[in-house]
């Protein structure tokens, strides 16, 4: 089925889904898509032999009933979507597809083994950050062939869109994304100021942060703030940003993928210099950050989700403020993260034409990116609903985190890369290296990583 065949075949279901399932004629087809008769007569009679549509002489075409629909699979990563952001994605379909029993989305919910999740035939919408590390496996679809991509990067923040080159050197897109979040600094300025600290502008500097906290240890009335002690938890990776300057340690070049982490040094010492205060609060399992059980003076570390307080008495103790420099006055960066959405086709193109209708509501529909805001505190993909969000007080502060932050590149050598910064941060944090020798390591193995990632790709 080529390009023109699948966008008019796509445009009419999609308005048949708010024309109470009629789909529109043949002329009618011409008028909104451009295309010959023939081209529109095409595309309704593709759609019939697939089932999804009965067409009645004299009366028109129809959506057939939703047993005959391709179903999708929309999986959604468990550990990474919250229960808000699920039972938004169902009642999306649902407004979507018209009812719960014509939706032809199946939702299921997986673990973080993506790769064996998405094995067998059958279309599937895979919801998740991380999408384009898995690029590699040439598994998803390259929406940018889809009709209406480039309409749909007009009305999102489409730089945040996944582009990958292939072993034919072309870029493709293999993921966009739903939302995002950026991280600050937050503290309970109650606590500052009955401990003597600037309640009103909060630390200035990484050295101030470490002042905080050791006061407040003395203090012995509150943890200073919290540190994890497993490996499962994220990395503070917006703080790299600030000490690099902005740069990711992982660059693309011309030459090719090129890692410097000599910036990871000064990121190194200050969480270690954070960890050594006496009196934090060890962070062993998933759960509430202490800040927002009154349990903690400060957070370094802090996305859109401390929203969900607003309006209550402890909103009313918390700051926000950007994450503090290096130095007081130097210059501050902070770590942009995004949920993304790939197409895997398994096979069926009329199940991807459904697939991406759907991924297209959800991010270019500004109702259902306000509903998305509304259920869960996000940054909004769409810009129209981005845009109402800059214009409300409590939203600022992380819009502002949103314009200025930094993206990590999701080239798929990054989980590799991930897995061993995380073993040399935990190792200094415990003490078995030192900031100096964990960043050394962390290049010397990078480079062998990146090393066999090229020798495997030329292969």
């Amino acid at each position: 089925m080529n390009f023109k065949y699948n966008h008019t075949a796509q445009k009419a279901l999609e308005i048949a889904r708010t024309a109470e399932g009629r789909l529109p004629s043949e002329r009618e087809l011409c008028g909104i898509c451009g295309v010959s008769r023939i081209t529109a007569r095409k595309a309704l009679e593709y759609l019939r032999r697939k089932g999804i549509v009965t067409r009645h002489v004299g009366k028109g075409t129809f959506l057939a009933k939703g047993a005959n629909l391709p179903k999708v699979t929309f999986m959604m990563v468990s550990p990474s979507t919250p229960p808000e952001i699920k039972d938004h994605l169902h009642r999306e379909a649902e407004i979507f597809f018209g009812s719960k029993d014509k939706t032809p989305v199946e939702f299921k919910e997986i673990d973080e083994n993506v790769v064996s999740a998405i094995q067998g035939g059958g279309t599937k919408i895979v919801f998740w950050p991380y999408i384009g590390r898995l690029s590699n496996l040439g598994a998803f679809a390259c929406l940018d062939e889809l009709p209406g991509f480039y309409e749909t990067c007009s009305r999102i923040e489409a730089s945040y869109c996944d582009w990958h080159r292939g072993l034919d050197g072309r870029m493709r897109c293999t993921a966009v994304p739903m939302n995002f979040n950026a991280s600050v600094f937050s503290f309970n300025h109650k606590f500052a100021k009955n401990i003597g600290l600037d309640a009103n502008a909060g630390p200035q500097s990484w050295d101030e942060i470490i002042e905080w906290g050791e006061k407040c240890s003395k203090a012995g009335k509150i943890y200073p703030t919290y540190v994890p002690s497993e490996l499962r938890f994220a990395l503070p990776l917006a703080y790299y940003f600030t000490s690099s300057g902005g740069r990711d340690y992982l660059e693309e070049t011309s030459s090719g993928l090129r890692l410097d982490f000599s910036a990871g040094v000064k990121w190194l010492e200050f969480f270690r210099r954070l960890h050594s205060i006496p009196g934090n609060y060890k962070m062993t399992s998933f759960g509430p950050d202490p800040l927002t059980r009154r349990k903690s003076l400060f957070s370094c570390d802090v996305g859109t989700w401390i929203l969900y307080h607003r309006g209550s008495k402890l909103s009313s103790e918390l700051s926000v403020t950007p994450i503090p420099p290096v130095r007081k006055g130097g210059t501050s960066f902070t770590q942009v993260t995004k949920n993304c959405m790939g197409i895997v086709p398994g096979g069926d193109p009329a199940g991807v034409e459904i697939a991406w209708s759907f991924v297209r509501h959800l991010i270019c529909d500004t109702d259902a990116q306000a509903r998305l805001a509304d259920a869960f505190p996000v940054l909004s993909v769409n810009r129209d609903v981005l845009r109402r969000q800059s214009e409300q007080t409590e939203w600022k502060i992380f819009i502002d985190a949103f314009r200025s932050g930094k993206s990590f590149s999701s080239h798929p050598i990054r989980f590799g890369l991930n897995a061993l910064i995380r073993e040399c941060y935990d190792d200094c944090m415990r003490g078995n290296l030192t900031p100096v020798e964990a960043a050394e390591k962390i290049q010397n193995v990078g480079e062998l990583l990146i090393k066999i990632e090229r020798e495997r790709t030329w292969f």
